[in-house]
């Protein structure tokens, strides 16, 4: 069998299951099904160049699996939707899907000037089931420390990188980052690790929270 085939009916038997036991609640602005149907075809089995990373039609989008695969984790995480919220708070998210580990989200909001951040885990996996939360915690932060969250994540020049990266694995790590600031939503997936500076920003958020992540367990 080739690896065309391969990859073919894995992502067919991983739609037809996320789409059994997803919730029907959509995390993530999703394609239309004709560019989801180029963008599968283009990012499995074609050369990316940047220029299709950041078409309008594939850029700040989402296809309908990694929807419902990233949905249902985080409606299992009771976490808010981001992008169409209407209530004027901002955020930071990061979102961290390891296959085999817990699933965990550490949020950072400023709603009218107070500030907090939250971190939550569930009991399942990233790569399988979403399982029940476990942890849901959060501290209450000053201006001074949102301001340089953001300041380091504009350095990570995380508003001009593409949604999507070619690289991806079957096992691994999601590292899903989303932020909506002054009205406006940008959110990143990459697979594994992403490049030096959003890695390091997503850690940073980790160690604002009181979990503790061991070593062999960040991937």
């Amino acid at each position: 069998m080739t690896n065309t085939m391969r990859k073919i009916i894995f992502l067919t038997t991983c739609f037809i299951f996320v789409h059994i036991i997803c919730f029907g609640q959509n995390f993530f602005p999703q394609m239309s099904s004709q560019n989801e149907r180029l963008f599968n075809d283009t990012f499995f089995f074609q050369n990316f160049d940047r220029e299709l990373l950041l078409d309008t039609a594939f850029n700040r989008k989402i296809c309908s699996f990694r929807n419902a695969w990233y949905s249902r984790h985080l409606k299992a995480l009771e976490e808010p939707i981001i992008y169409s919220d209407t209530t004027g708070r901002e955020f930071i998210r990061f979102t961290w899907l390891r296959t085999f580990d817990n699933p965990i989200v550490v949020r950072i909001e400023n709603n009218n000037g107070v500030y907090f951040v939250y971190w939550k885990k569930s009991d399942g996996q990233g790569g399988f089931c979403s399982g029940k939360l476990v942890v849901d915690e959060k501290r209450q932060i000053n201006v001074r420390q949102w301001n340089n969250i953001v300041n380091q994540l504009n350095r990570s020049n995380f508003w001009r990188l593409p949604t999507h990266n070619p690289f991806f694995g079957f096992d691994g790590a999601q590292w899903i980052l989303e932020a909506k600031i002054d009205g406006k939503y940008h959110f990143i997936d990459r697979w594994t690790f992403p490049d030096r500076r959003i890695k390091q920003f997503c850690l940073s958020l980790l160690e604002l929270t009181d979990l503790k992540i061991p070593e062999n367990e960040i991937y």
